[in-house]
């Protein structure tokens, strides 16, 4: 059940990881891009963050309640979201490609001048909307493989590759096996999960400063930026594990698994450092920019 449930949930996911920035992307104005694209990932260092508490402290019940009520409790934002849909606006650029002007200039000034039909704001959108939709009537057939020819094909490289290479920044490492981590560096029981969770705290408030300056700094400079932290960080803690760790007694080390690590001493506290250095160089950097980078790529049409 579980397998089954995971795999539903994967497609559910991967849905709304498809259309979200594709769609806020749209709604946003232009020189708000990074702020308002981003805002999702600081939306989803929340989520991890309350889940990471709620499970803590289902934790604690009783029984199979301690890991039967975070599952359970899941549904209840899930319900919210699904009932909010209906009061989504639609994309406005969408809507200009449809040729649905009324109702794309609507919905610009719902989202973007309460409603005041006079904004100079909307009239601008609208005319750059309108220059878009004739530029790309002049090439009217759109087609996937127009996505792996040239001039596309280096844009549709970058796009899928920054996703791609935002996990391969191994930060679910850290996300997901963080306790594992911490308790091959002799953490166990409350004071390893209470560790873990800084781990989530700063994945919050680290988001910020992405937030506030993504539009100033630019995206590449900021990619560029956390590529050589990640580096550093992951370097040391490769060094450490591998220079001063060793195999962990037989039946493993702290409830971790059988074939385990272990790590001890200064080098330990090191380790669990450079885990929190790793969290605060992924959150302002590729963890936002990725998904406001890729969306910024294309033309309306594609």
């Amino acid at each position: 059940m579980l397998v089954v449930g995971r795999f539903i949930n994967g497609i559910c996911v991967g849905i709304c990881s498809a259309q979200v920035p594709v769609y806020v992307a749209e709604l946003a104005l232009a020189h708000k891009g990074g702020l308002v694209v981003g805002a999702p990932q600081w939306a989803i260092t929340w989520a991890i963050l309350i889940t990471f508490y709620i499970s803590y402290g289902c934790s604690f019940l009783e029984g199979t309640a301690s890991f039967r009520a975070p599952w359970a409790l899941q549904t209840i934002p899930v319900i919210f979201f699904f009932f909010g849909i209906f009061w989504m606006p639609e994309s406005p650029r969408w809507l200009a490609k449809q040729d649905r002007w009324d109702k794309c200039q609507k919905i610009l000034m719902l989202i973007h001048a309460d409603n005041n039909p006079d904004d100079d704001l909307v009239r601008m959108e609208l005319q750059r909307l309108r220059e878009a939709c004739d530029m790309d009537r002049i090439q009217s057939n759109v087609s996937f493989t127009e996505l792996v020819k040239p001039p596309m094909l280096w844009r549709f490289h970058i796009g899928v590759f920054v996703q791609i290479w935002s996990q391969l920044t191994c930060i679910n490492v850290i996300m997901y096996y963080i306790t594992f981590v911490f308790g091959m560096a002799g953490l166990s029981g409350n004071n390893n999960l209470v560790a873990s969770s800084i781990n989530y705290v700063i994945n919050v408030f680290v988001t910020i400063p992405a937030l506030l300056y993504l539009d100033k700094v630019g995206r590449r400079p900021i990619l560029l930026m956390g590529s050589i932290s990640l580096t550093v960080w992951w370097f040391l803690c490769a060094g450490l594990m591998g220079g001063y760790g060793s195999s962990a007694p037989p039946g493993g080390l702290n409830h971790i698994a059988e074939e385990s690590w272990s790590i001890t001493g200064t080098p330990a506290k090191v380790v669990i450092a450079c885990s929190y250095l790793v969290v605060a160089s992924f959150a302002p950097s590729w963890g936002p920019v990725s998904w406001v980078y890729s969306p910024e790529l294309f033309r309306l049409r594609l």
